[in-house]
């Protein structure tokens, strides 16, 4: 993810505890980082993790990949 740039999440530095003087940390290859992972399930993980709420997927809207209709079919935990 590495730290957020106004790309990664426009309207960031307008925040009120935005800092310029944040570290700033180079995002990470999730596919260097995580080799055994297929596409797809890089994919979800990417979409996962993304720093903006606008931009990350969320649990309630439908997705994207094939395996998502399976995920329907196992049961909630209470």
């Amino acid at each position: 993810m590495g730290t957020p740039t106004e790309v990664t999440w426009p309207g960031l530095v307008h925040m009120p505890d935005y800092k310029a003087s944040f570290p700033q940390w180079r995002a990470t290859d999730l596919r260097r980082a995580l080799p055994e992972m297929d596409d797809r399930a890089l994919g979800l993980l990417n979409g996962m993790l993304q720093i903006d709420p606008e931009r990350r997927i969320s649990g309630a809207s439908p997705s994207p990949f094939p395996f998502s209709p399976h995920l329907a079919r196992l049961p909630r935990s209470r």
